[in-house]
Parts: structure tokens; sequence; C-alpha cells
């Protein structure tokens, strides 16, 4: 999956990434529309980590969804 899916989509996917993040306010949400730079300053700033290790993770999320197309809840992946 490439992330201009996600981009395209960015409706449908939120709600994974807000389980997957959970710290990531509505507005932070609504203000990164898709923007995978604007998701990682965000998980930069909320979880501290580092540029790659915030790439690292949403790689992780998009092998997931990859795997389970028709799962976008997270709870199996977060269990």
């Amino acid at each position: 999956m490439y992330w201009s899916h996600i981009e395209d989509q960015w409706g449908t996917y939120k709600s994974a990434i807000r389980v997957k993040w959970p710290l990531l306010s509505d507005g932070e949400m609504h203000d990164i529309c898709g923007s995978r730079e604007l998701l990682i300053l965000s998980l930069q700033r909320h979880y501290g980590y580092t540029r790659r290790e915030a790439l690292s993770e949403i790689e992780t999320l998009i092998r997931h969804l990859e795997k389970n197309p028709a799962q976008l809840s997270l709870r199996q992946f977060l269990g």
C-alpha cells in the first residue's frame, strides 16, 4: 500500500491511526489530513520518536493494514 492511498482515503484510515496513537487530537488529525510529514512531526512531538522511529512505526501500521485490508480497527494489532 502506498501512502498516497492513505492520503486519498484519510477519512477511512484516521480512526485506525487514532487507535494506534491516541495522543493525537481530533484537531491534529484534521490538520494532518493525510500528510505523512505532518503525521511524522506529530508522532515526534507526542511520542518522542526520532524521524526514523516515526517512519518505522508508520510502516508497521501500513503492513498491518495491508495484511488485514478489511480491518481498519487495530484492536487485534494492538492486542
